[in-house]
């Protein structure tokens, strides 16, 4: 960008050493400081839910972007900084700004939003299919059952890696999935396996019953 393009700029720097300067011609430029806390699952904690709140902020970046025209703009994204650490933002009159690492237009942000939704969204179904195919094999073989146990924890691994992917870039609202399917994945891992526990031990009743008349 030429001296007139950028009227208004800012000049990041931590420590004492410079990481980038920003501008843009017609928009906004933004510089700031997330904190977080981590739930207990590891990802930091942007839900806000009272019962996840930890006491640490173990989780800070700086980032350094904004809106140029109809484009996304971002120089610096995530830069971790820890406490005792020294933020200075500068903001500058007209000059030269360094090119931003990242630059997208809102129609490429909401082609590559919906076509992510679209990937979830057949993972999940995956999931469902292998939900139901392994509730079938309940009557199945100890192999049969084993198979089917394989792909539903095949499928629940697919869909929490893609959302720990997503995560990065709608933390708030993927991390709170995140957990959610988690946990549902655990909990119908025992569960079936509490009904095949059961199922076999009353059809091993059954069996002996059988046989004692």
């Amino acid at each position: 960008m030429s001296d007139a393009e950028t009227p208004i700029r800012f000049e990041l720097s931590i420590n004492g050493n410079h990481i980038a300067t920003g501008g843009v011609k017609n928009g906004v430029i933004d510089a700031h400081v997330l904190g977080a806390t981590r739930t207990t699952s590891g990802l930091p904690n942007l839900t806000r839910k009272s019962e996840e709140v930890g006491t640490n902020y173990d989780h800070m970046v700086v980032e350094l972007g904004g809106v140029d025209g109809d484009d996304f703009v971002l120089w610096i994204k995530e830069e971790p900084v820890k406490i005792g650490d020294e933020i200075v933002v500068r903001i500058l009159g007209p000059g030269s700004v360094d090119a931003p690492n990242y630059r997208r237009s809102q129609k490429e942000i909401t082609a590559d939003a919906a076509a992510r939704e679209a990937g979830l969204r057949e993972l999940d179904e995956n999931l469902d299919r292998a939900s139901l195919d392994l509730l079938g094999c309940l009557n199945s073989s100890a192999e049969e059952f084993s198979a089917s146990m394989h792909r539903y924890q095949h499928a629940a691994s697919q869909l929490i890696s893609a959302l720990t992917k997503a995560c990065g870039e709608s933390a708030g609202d993927v991390a709170e999935e995140l957990d959610n399917r988690r946990n549902e994945a655990h909990d119908a891992t025992r569960g079936f396996r509490r009904h095949l526990l059961a199922y076999r031990k009353s059809k091993e009743l059954a069996t002996s019953d059988g046989s004692a008349t």
